[in-house]
C-alpha cells in the first residue's frame, strides 16, 4: 500500500483536502476505524493536522489512514453537543481574535473565552481590533482604554483597518514564518484582512446587513492558505458562541494571568477567588488592580464549567 504524508489543508464535513508532500491536493475521506475512535469529539481530523493517506487509485476517493500525533490543538464546546468537543484547529504557531472596533466594548466577554481557550491550550493569542477607520473620537478612546487593558496582561493588540489598510504592515510582521488561526465573529472583516493581505487567496465576502449590522457567514468552512512563503493562515467561519471545552472550575483562574499571578497569596490552596476571607484576588479587585470585566469573565466561566 502506497503512503503519502500530507497536511490538512480544507475541512468540509466528512470531506478533506490534504496537501501531499509531493505537493499536490487530494480529496480525501477518513478510514472507518478512525471514525469510530473519536470519543466526545464531532470530527476526528482538523485543518492543521498531519496525516498519512492512501492516494486514489481504482477507489473514488483517497483514504486516510493515520493522524500524527498534534503538538498542540484549539478546541471548544460543540455548540449544539455540549458534552462534544469541537476540533478548530491543529499544529498551530498563535491565535488571532478579529473583533470589530466599533463594538468591542460590548464583546470584553467573548474576548476573555478566546483568550482562556488560548491561555488552556498554550497558545499564543493576539487581539486584532478591525474597522478603526470608522470610529469616532469618543470611540478611539475607549477603544484605547480597552487596548490599554489587555497590553498590561501581555497580550499582543494590533488596530487595523482592512478598508484603509491602515497597520496592516504590522500584521503581516505578526504573521510572518508563522501558522496563525484567524477566528472571530461573522462580519469583523476576516475574509477582506486574509484578500487584503494576499489576493490569491480570493476568499468570498459578503456585505453587512444593513438591519442587523451582522455580517453573513463568508466562509463557509475552516481552510489553511499559505499567504507568503512560509506563512500561513487558518480561516475559520463566524463563531457566535464561544465555551471552553474540558476545563474544570479549579482551573479556570490558571487562564487569566492576573488572577494566576496572586493566586499563591490567598490564605486558601485552594481558594476560588469568590468568596473566601483574606483572598488576594478579591482584595486587588477591590483595589482597582482587576478589572471588573475580566473578574465577571471569570466568574460566568466558572459557573458553566465541569466541577
Amino acid at each position: 500500500m502506497l503512503m503519502i504524508k500530507g497536511r490538512v489543508i480544507q475541512a468540509t464535513g466528512a470531506w478533506y483536502q490534504v496537501k501531499g508532500e509531493d505537493g499536490l491536493c487530494y480529496a480525501c475521506q477518513l478510514r472507518g476505524k478512525l471514525r469510530l475512535h473519536a470519543p466526545q469529539l464531532t470530527s476526528r481530523v482538523v485543518v492543521g493536522d498531519e496525516v498519512f493517506f492512501e492516494p486514489a487509485k481504482e477507489q473514488a476517493t483517497s483514504v486516510i489512514h493515520k493522524i500524527m500525533p498534534r503538538r498542540n490543538y484549539l478546541i471548544r464546546q460543540a455548540p449544539h453537543r455540549k458534552s462534544y468537543g469541537q476540533l478548530l484547529a491543529a499544529n498551530i504557531d498563535q491565535a488571532l481574535l478579529v473583533v470589530n472596533a466599533v463594538t468591542a466594548p460590548t464583546q470584553l466577554g467573548f474576548i476573555d473565552r478566546f483568550l482562556v481557550v488560548a491561555e488552556a491550550f498554550k497558545i499564543p493569542p493576539v487581539i486584532m481590533f478591525n474597522k478603526i477607520d470608522l470610529l469616532d473620537t469618543v470611540q478611539q478612546e475607549v477603544l484605547e482604554r480597552i487596548k490599554r487593558l489587555y497590553e498590561k496582561l501581555n497580550y499582543t493588540i494590533l488596530l487595523v483597518s482592512a478598508h484603509t489598510q491602515q497597520h496592516l504592515a504590522s500584521l503581516c510582521q505578526v504573521l510572518l514564518g508563522k501558522v496563525s488561526l484567524l477566528s472571530g465573529h461573522s462580519g469583523v472583516g476576516k475574509s477582506t484582512l486574509v484578500n487584503t493581505i494576499a489576493p490569491a487567496v480570493h476568499q468570498a465576502v459578503a456585505p453587512t446587513s444593513q438591519f442587523s449590522q451582522k455580517g453573513r457567514h463568508t466562509t463557509t468552512y475552516t481552510a489553511l492558505f499559505e499567504v507568503l512563503p512560509g506563512t500561513f493562515l487558518i480561516d475559520t467561519p463566524g463563531i457566535q458562541t464561544l465555551v471552553p471545552y474540558a476545563i474544570r472550575k479549579q482551573t479556570v483562574s490558571h487562564c487569566f494571568p492576573e488572577l494566576r499571578s496572586r493566586a499563591s497569596a490567598c490564605k486558601f490552596h485552594n481558594c476560588t477567588h469568590q468568596h473566601e476571607p483574606d483572598c488576594a484576588v478579591l482584595q486587588a479587585l477591590a483595589k482597582g488592580e482587576i478589572a471588573p470585566s475580566r473578574y465577571e469573565s471569570y466568574q460566568q466561566l466558572v459557573d458553566e464549567s465541569n466541577e
